[in-house]
């Protein structure tokens, strides 16, 4: 078998999910988002931060508890989302995805200053 005939042959062994379904446009691959929430100073993951994800196009928002792995959101649609981490305070990142994207979105949170009177 010739080389590049091998090569097309893995390619489309790899990679059905580009075909076409029902002979009308190629199948909407799902977006991928993983992250971390950890302390700045020390990289420790940071367990019980939430982060929230929410975009148009979604029914409602989803959201996750992180614990000392990545957070990860799978099977998302196309679209303009925005992130919120909360944990001692709130911070916002905004990302438009495209089918078949994989975003890493991570949040290190600075140690926290002296308490307030």
């Amino acid at each position: 078998m010739r080389r590049s005939h091998a090569l097309a042959l893995a390619l489309t062994a790899c990679a059905p999910h580009l075909a076409p379904a029902d002979g009308g446009e190629p199948a909407q691959r799902p977006v991928t988002l993983r992250g971390h929430v950890r302390r700045s100073v020390t990289g420790e993951p940071i367990t019980g931060a939430l982060v929230f994800i929410e975009c148009d196009c979604l029914e409602r928002p989803r959201e996750v508890i992180t614990t000392a792995r990545p957070y990860e959101f799978t099977d998302l649609p196309p679209g303009s989302y925005t992130v919120l981490m909360l944990h001692e305070f709130a911070v916002r990142r905004s990302f438009t995805a495209a089918p078949g994207d994989r975003w890493y979105i991570g949040f290190d949170v600075p140690p926290a200053g002296p308490p307030r009177p």
